[in-house]
């Protein structure tokens, strides 16, 4: 086995690179997942025990790899998530002006509604909030991830501003700090260290809401 274990570690790297490039666009599926996961991990072990035979190419290339598939993944989160649902959030925008979305709460300025099977990943959530202050003034929020993931309800993710400017401090949405991303997009986050280590390519620098 030993004189195989450098491809089989350039394999199961492989593997593992392609699965977390398909996990970022969200892609990929739990049998593909467990079947990576184990090959890489029993390659990991062989590595380890050819590595202890004075051969340390193996262990070398999946620890690289490891390293490289844990960072990088969540270094362009922000801006894989944007880009790859950018099309279906600006189709439900417009299918939201056009009046083609069920309402399911109406509480003033602060609106939800039914997300369309077809869009709920590029939503995050089942429900789509809408804050609007009047027909030309709106702002649709957006999840990074789902809202399960964040238990506290803190929110991460992107904001659409109808008329390209940023809820001001009196209103019923309001943001302390945000990064902007192009005439009507931003991102923002309950947490300063989300806008401080995210959206680094992509984004502005950080603005605090006067």
């Amino acid at each position: 086995m030993k004189k195989y274990s450098v491809p089989l570690a350039l394999f199961n790297s492989g593997l593992l690179l392609l699965y977390m490039i398909l996990e970022l666009v969200e892609a990929s599926t739990f049998p593909f997942a467990v079947v990576v996961f184990v090959s890489f991990g029993l390659s990991l072990l062989l590595s380890l025990y050819v590595l202890i035979s004075q051969n340390w190419r193996p262990f070398a290339i999946q620890i690289s790899v490891l390293v490289f598939a844990v960072s990088i993944p969540l270094l362009f989160q922000i801006e894989v998530n944007y880009y790859h649902f950018l099309d279906d959030r600006e189709q439900l925008i417009e299918m939201l002006e056009n009046g083609e979305l069920e309402k399911t709460s109406d509480d003033g300025s602060s609106v939800s509604y039914l997300t369309p099977d077809a869009y709920k990943r590029a939503v995050g959530s089942n429900q789509l909030p809408v804050v609007s202050h009047s027909e030309n003034e709106f702002y649709v929020k957006f999840w990074v991830d789902e809202p399960i993931f964040n238990p506290n309800g803190a929110f991460e993710g992107f904001l659409y501003s109808s008329n390209g400017e940023f809820p001001t401090t009196d209103s019923a949405l309001y943001f302390y700090e945000y990064k902007q991303i192009d005439a009507n997009w931003y991102y923002v986050s309950d947490y300063s260290s989300d806008l401080e280590e995210n959206c680094l390519f992509l984004c502005g620098d950080i603005i605090i809401n006067d």
